[in-house]
């Protein structure tokens, strides 16, 4: 987000979406007025990362993607792969997924949203909606993600 509001700065350009990964509190004056994606673990709690701020501050059409089980670092390899943060000496709640697991909950949202709007692919509409589990999650051992949008068409 500060790479968007540099480049506007300095260009005559605005983003068209943004994609935030467990946001922290200093990027809320960063929020575009619109499309923007926000992941939420439900044991990212002590990072004082509040997506739900980001969501709100955030303009349609926005979604939250809650990933139940994950942590603030189990998107990244910091994580050893039980994804047991704290257990490592990183100030994170431990996960109760697997990394990968959480890993691929977020990538396979991202795939959704990109087969839907950049390849056409109407298909992928109801997981980005949460209508649909994206059965690759069951077979890592992921939860089904949760999903609260507004202006989603």
């Amino acid at each position: 987000m500060q790479a968007g509001r540099a480049l506007a700065t300095d260009f005559a350009l605005q983003s068209l979406s943004y994609g935030l990964i467990a946001p922290a509190p200093l990027f809320y004056y960063f929020i575009p007025s619109r499309n923007t994606v926000v992941f939420k673990g439900t044991l990212d709690t002590k990072q004082n990362a509040t997506p739900e701020h980001s969501y709100a501050a955030a303009g349609p059409p926005k979604t939250l993607v809650t990933i139940p089980g994950a942590n603030h670092f189990g998107y990244t390899d910091l994580c050893p792969p039980d994804n047991h943060a704290f257990d490592v000496g990183l100030y994170d709640n431990n996960g109760t997924i697997p990394r990968d697991a959480q890993q691929l909950a977020g990538a396979a949202y991202l795939a959704a949203l990109v087969r839907y709007y950049a390849l056409g692919d109407g298909t992928a509409r109801d997981y980005l909606s949460g209508e649909r589990k994206i059965d690759e999650l069951d077979a890592a051992g992921a939860p089904g993600i949760e999903v609260e949008s507004q202006g989603f068409a």
